[in-house]
C-alpha cells in the first residue's frame, strides 16, 4: 500500500469513528483498529490526534469553500437564473441539504468540533463563509435587478438569508438526522424569506 493510500484509510477510519464517539471519545487504537493498522501506523502520519483532526477538517473546509460553494453552487445560479426566485432559493437549499447527507459524518464531527475549536472556527471564517456570502449577494443582487426585490443593504441581507437557512438545516439535518426526500417544509422558510425582500 502507497503512503497516500494508507493516510486516506486513516483519515476514513478516523471520521467514521469521531462521528460515532466525537473526538473526546476516540482513541487512536480505535482509529488503528477501523483502519487495519498498527497503533503506531497513525503516529508516522499524524503526530497526534489532534493533528488527525486538524488534518481530516482543514481538508474537507478548503473543499467545501473551493468546489461545493465556488464551484457546484455559482454553477447552479446560472443554471436557474431565469425562473421564479422562490425556486431558486429552494433549489440552493436543497442542494445544501443534499450536500449534507452525503458527507453526513464530516458535517457532524465539523458542527460538534467547531464548538470548541478556535482554529476550526478560523478555517470556516476563511474558506467556507465568504464563499456562502458571495453567492447569496449573487442571489439578491439577481432578484434586484430582476425587479422582484426592493433595494437592501447586501450585508445584512446576506447575514439574514444565511441565518434563516443555517438554522433550518442544522435543526433539520444535522442535529435530526432527517432522510427524507420531502421537502415540502422548506416553502415556509422560503416565503418568510423572500416576502422580507419582495419589491412592494
Amino acid at each position: 500500500m502507497v503512503r497516500e493510500s494508507k493516510e486516506q484509510v486513516i483519515l476514513e477510519a478516523a471520521i467514521k469513528i469521531f462521528a460515532e464517539k466525537s473526538y473526546n471519545g476516540t482513541t487512536t487504537s480505535e482509529i488503528a483498529r477501523e483502519a487495519g493498522v498498527a497503533e503506531g501506523t497513525i503516529f508516522r502520519y499524524f503526530k497526534t490526534k489532534k493533528d488527525l483532526l486538524r488534518g481530516i477538517l482543514n481538508k474537507f473546509t478548503v473543499f467545501i469553500g473551493s468546489n461545493l460553494i465556488d464551484n457546484q453552487l455559482s454553477k447552479l445560479l446560472e443554471k436557474n437564473k431565469d425562473k421564479d426566485e422562490k425556486e431558486i432559493l429552494k433549489k440552493i437549499i436543497i442542494n445544501r441539504i443534499e450536500l449534507i447527507k452525503k458527507y453526513k459524518d464530516m458535517m457532524k464531527i465539523m458542527f460538534t468540533e467547531m464548538q470548541f475549536s478556535s482554529e476550526l472556527r478560523e478555517d470556516i471564517i476563511k474558506n467556507i463563509l465568504p464563499k456562502a456570502k458571495a453567492i447569496i449577494r449573487k442571489f439578491v443582487v439577481m432578484c434586484i435587478e430582476k425587479n422582484k426585490f426592493r433595494e437592501v443593504n447586501l450585508d445584512a441581507a446576506e447575514t439574514a438569508i444565511l441565518g434563516i437557512v443555517l438554522s433550518y438545516v442544522i435543526q433539520n439535518y444535522i442535529i435530526i438526522d432527517n432522510k427524507s426526500e420531502d421537502y415540502s417544509g422548506l416553502d415556509n422558510i422560503i416565503d418568510i424569506v423572500i416576502n422580507g425582500l419582495k419589491k412592494q
